[in-house]
């Protein structure tokens, strides 16, 4: 656009310099010829002299000696004045025709002179000087003939060249007139087309503007322009091009903050559902912990019969019912404790099948398509197993009047869209476990809420809503994904992703010597429930310990300050008032660092009871435990006392 605009102003320019070459040379010409115009007008007064002298001169021809004689100065003046104009017309360059009557002009002057020379020698009145005379007066009167003649023929040529001069000026109008039309036109010309140029791509820039603006996002415009506005427009569209990009990119940003806000708001809720489950926990196994502990007691103290022997069995498992419930809930809470360690999953699918392969209608099919050499995962068999138990169990449920079954395993590496629509997955290989069914499926209202605890679409009394939640839970504590999907009346399909891992070597356990007994012993225990602190108290004095009791951390640190060379062994609880466990057993260590320390808790491997057996606790009780456990776990420390 630079190089059309510099090359319209010099086209303009060029116009112009043209347009006032010509003028000035018009100009020049026709100032030549008025000047030269000017210069004949001269010659009327060379006439008007010319003539005025010639007739004063005249004037004295027939005059008397004397009169003559007297006005003689006056004569002589008037003929230098003649000759002078003669010779003023002789200046002028004239034509060849023009020069003779001059010359003949002068001859005639001469003669003139000569004859008005011989009247001033010539006094006496006579002949000869009236011949003198008469010769003199026509001499002077040839002369204004022939000067009258020639300011005619002057005049003519005055009259045809003025006559041309004008008509040369006219010109110069016309064509000074012509160059600024021609300049005018050409200027409108080439400011149309520049305006064209220039206005019409910026109304196509403005007018796809307004289009983006009003959200017609990657608008082009197929506007076909040259030079700099087009490589505008090519760089609008270019932008237009990035601007309906990166709005899709902020659509998928958006999208993708909207899933992990659903998907924090998910985990939010379980995350509060397992707090729940967890504190629940805690309290039920403190209870079931001294139900059970009691009920072992009292195995020992009434008759040895079997009506009472029975009756405390059957109490004591429905104890162990409950307690497996509580189990439940800390899977689903991921607070249960997992014995990880190198495991097939294709070998825990095919026990799975052996065991609910002689339990599930026939009418169910069993469909295994398992992938070999398929790399193991890190967890515990006996939770994986529960799950995959569990997947069957709802696929069975789903199926009433019979269909299929189908496990397959797979190894999966996940792509950038798999980990964006599942923040927690990672860069990793996971084992891919795929569970699907040709039940009636699951409805998309609910379909949501599938994992959620105690939420079950089955009828009252046919199912607690624990199951998928576990398998949640146990999924989640492997560090894995487990998505569903489902279409009503085409079946339902769960997807587990676990990690997977190379092979390791499992490490081998010493069991403790059962040479040793705890009589004798002095331990200490720290509850602060009532029932269990009696239940450990009673069990322990029946085995020959003697033991102390405190129920919160603050006692128990005064008595091992008091009595620090006596106690052999603490039971520490962790969640307790006043002070805690954790910080109770910081004391223990500034006081007698040796002192063995057997964690018991309701909580499972939580953070405290974690931090704990990493500074050096012996052992671990899990509520709810039996005697027997009770047993295992002192002998197991004080066999460690005693090199067993």
């Amino acid at each position: 656009m630079r190089a059309k605009i510099i090359i319209a102003f010099g086209l303009i320019f060029t116009l112009f310099l043209a347009g006032s070459g010509i003028t000035v040379y018009n100009l020049v010409t026709t100032s030549n010829r008025l000047s030269y115009l000017i210069g004949l007008h001269e010659i009327e007064d060379i006439r008007q002299e010319l003539f005025s002298s010639i007739q004063r001169v005249s004037s004295y021809v027939f005059a008397t000696p004397d009169v003559f004689a007297d006005h003689l100065d006056e004569i002589l003046l008037n003929t230098n004045t003649m000759h002078k104009a003669i010779r003023r017309c002789n200046d002028c360059h004239h034509a060849p025709g023009v020069q003779q009557d001059l010359d003949e002009t002068q001859q005639l002057a001469d003669r003139l002179e000569k004859q008005l020379g011989h009247l001033t020698t010539t006094v006496a009145d006579n002949e000869q000087r009236h011949a003198i005379q008469t010769d003199a007066y026509h001499a002077s009167s040839e002369i204004l003939d022939k000067v009258q003649t020639m300011v005619n023929v002057a005049a003519l040529t005055i009259d045809r060249r003025t006559e041309k001069a004008m008509k040369e000026l006219h010109r110069v109008y016309f064509l000074v007139g012509a160059t600024l039309l021609a300049a005018l036109i050409l200027a409108l010309l080439i400011a149309r087309h520049l305006t064209k140029s220039i206005t019409a791509p910026i109304d196509e820039l403005v007018n796809s503007t307004r289009k983006i603006a009003d959200g017609h996002w990657g608008h082009q415009t197929d506007f076909q322009t040259t030079g700099e506005f087009q490589e505008l427009i090519e760089a609008f569209n270019r932008m237009s091009e990035s601007l309906a990009h990166k709005r899709e990119q902020e659509k998928l940003h958006i999208k993708r903050l909207q899933d992990t806000r659903k998907q924090l708001v998910e985990a939010e809720k379980l995350t509060a559902l397992g707090t729940l489950a967890g504190g629940i926990a805690h309290d039920f196994n403190n209870i079931l912990c001294a139900m059970i502990g009691h009920l072992n007691i009292l195995a020992k103290q009434i008759p040895q019969e079997e009506k009472y022997l029975k009756t405390i069995a059957t109490i004591e498992k429905a104890g162990f019912r409950a307690a497996d419930l509580v189990k439940q809930l800390l899977t689903f809470a991921r607070q249960k404790p997992m014995v990880r360690q190198d495991t097939d999953i294709n070998k825990c699918i095919n026990d799975v099948v052996q065991l609910i392969s002689n339990t599930f209608d026939k009418l169910i099919k069993l469909n295994l398509d398992l992938s070999e050499q398929l790399p193991a995962v890190s967890g515990d068999g006996a939770q994986l197993e529960q799950v995959i138990i569990n997947l069957c169990v709802n696929a069975r449920d789903a199926m009433p009047e019979g269909g299929e079954i189908s496990i397959r395993t797979e190894l999966f590496e996940p792509d950038q869209a798999f980990r964006d629509q599942h923040q927690e997955a990672r860069q990793r290989p996971y084992v891919l476990l795929t569970v699907q069914d040709t039940g009636y499926g699951i409805n998309e209202k609910i379909l949501p809420r599938i994992f959620d605890p105690f939420f079950t679409t089955k009828e009252v009394g046919k199912g607690t809503g624990l199951g998928l939640a576990m398998v949640y839970g146990i999924v989640q504590n492997h560090e894995g994904l487990c998505t569903i999907a489902s279409v009503p009346g085409q079946g339902t399909t769960v997807k587990i992703y676990l990690p997977a891992i190379e092979p390791q070597t499992g490490k081998s356990v010493l069991s403790p010597s059962s040479s040793l007994t705890p009589t004798g012993k002095t331990i200490l225990i720290v509850d602060d429930e009532p029932m269990v602190a009696a239940m450990l108290k009673t069990h322990l004095e029946s085995l020959g310990c003697k033991t102390m009791t405190a129920e919160n951390g603050r006692i128990a640190v005064d008595l091992l300050r008091d009595n620090k060379d006596r106690i052999d062994l603490i039971i520490l609880d962790i969640n307790m008032p006043v002070m805690c466990g954790r910080d109770a057993y910081q004391h223990f260590m500034r006081i007698r660092p040796d002192i063995p320390v057997l964690v018991s808790t309701g909580y499972i491997m939580d953070e405290d009871t974690m931090e704990i057996l990493n500074m050096g606790a012996q052992g671990l009780l899990q509520k709810p435990y039996t005697m027997k456990d009770v047993n295992a776990r002192i002998m197991e420390i004080f066999s460690r006392d005693y090199g067993g």
